[in-house]
């Protein structure tokens, strides 16, 4: 009896050319296990759920209990890479409770151990924008240098250094003021350099 010629194809030997590679097994690594990592994302979906929150009783309590998370991450956590990130949300928990004294200090401590993000931009303009409305004219200046340094926005960084510039007017410090005129002047294509 004669085998089918597809059966002796079979049996014959492949070339290494033919032989298909062995799958590769990809060693996964065990997941790992990070308190301060959850701890700053169970704070980061409680502040989440206060922002969609309707009813008010309820988010300013949701608020308050972010604050809480976000107040014992930095306790235990207080140089780990979200703690920038985390003073700045306190600070927003604490503006949304009305507890304005406590906000101010968590931004200010985030416009002033980091130089340079997102938060530090934010925390800055929060305050300069309280301090100059509240005509607190030295501290604004303070604050929209901060702004102008770290922001990426050319637009903004072109505001704060005019309102800067306004913050000395109105102090009297002629310096300062001409000092700060300057940074207008040389910041190209500030759309103030004309006023």
């Amino acid at each position: 009896m004669k085998a089918p010629l597809f059966l002796l194809m079979a049996l014959l030997p492949l070339s290494a050319q033919d032989a298909p590679a062995p799958p590769v097994v990809e060693k996964v690594e065990p997941l790992k296990a990070k308190p301060s990592r959850d701890l700053f994302d169970f704070a980061s979906l409680l502040y989440n759920a206060a922002n969609e929150e309707k009813e008010a009783a309820k988010k300013k309590e949701t608020y308050r209990l972010a604050a809480r998370k976000f107040d014992a991450f930095l306790r235990a956590y207080p140089k780990d890479e979200k703690a920038l990130n985390s003073w700045y949300f306190l600070g927003l928990c604490y503006r949304q409770t009305g507890e304005i004294k406590a906000s101010r200090r968590c931004f200010e401590s985030a416009a002033t151990h980091w130089t340079k993000g997102k938060f530090v931009e934010a925390s800055a303009l929060n305050l300069a924008s309280e301090d100059f409305q509240g005509e607190k004219w030295r501290s604004a200046a303070k604050w929209f240098k901060v702004v102008a340094t770290t922001t990426k926005d050319a637009q903004v960084r072109h505001e704060a250094l005019y309102r800067r510039a306004l913050c000395f007017q109105k102090t009297g410090n002629k310096g300062s003021l001409l000092l700060a005129l300057k940074a207008v002047i040389d910041d190209k294509g500030n759309p103030f350099e004309e006023t």
